[in-house]
């Protein structure tokens, strides 16, 4: 109880701004607090690495990451507080088409595939929420989508 108190203060903004959280009832939105991981990551850090294989969920709580390509010539554009990536490369199976460095202090919560997949089996709404949020993409994760690339 306590340690849920703690994550729901300390992802206070993260939930209203990350469509996953704001869909689910609190009895799933709290299984998936409970299940995510803090990581904090220095300017320069790569985050997530072009030609890996998602297993990982990444909710950018405050900080601001690059993203770009895997000889870094090109920039595919930038993510902010309450964006995430990650999803489509775990969901899919498929390896990233593309690489993410922090480009500030991050403060970042991390859903492993092992947890997205036990709550997955657990709780079948979750996959209607993961539909409904798939659908609702932000305009900025569109965008990299039609130019190919997977995170």
């Amino acid at each position: 109880s306590f340690r849920l108190n703690l994550l729901l203060y300390l992802t206070k903004d993260l939930m209203e701004k990350v469509p996953l959280f704001k869909y689910c009832p609190p009895v799933l939105r709290n299984v998936l607090l409970l299940a995510l991981k803090p990581q904090t990551y220095a300017p320069g850090v790569l985050i997530a690495r072009n030609g890996e294989i998602g297993r990982e969920i990444y909710f950018l709580s405050h900080g601001k990451v690059e993203i770009f390509s895997e000889n870094g010539d090109e920039n595919y554009g930038t993510l902010e507080d309450g964006d995430y990536f990650g999803d489509l490369s775990l969901i899919l199976k498929e390896k990233r088409t593309a690489s993410v460095k922090a480009l500030t202090y991050c403060e970042v919560f991390i859903l492993t595939s092992t947890e997205f997949n036990r709550i997955k089996d657990e709780y079948p709404e979750f996959r209607e929420i993961l539909k409904k949020v798939s659908s609702e993409k932000t305009e900025k994760v569109v965008n990299l989508l039609l130019k190919g690339v997977t995170l």
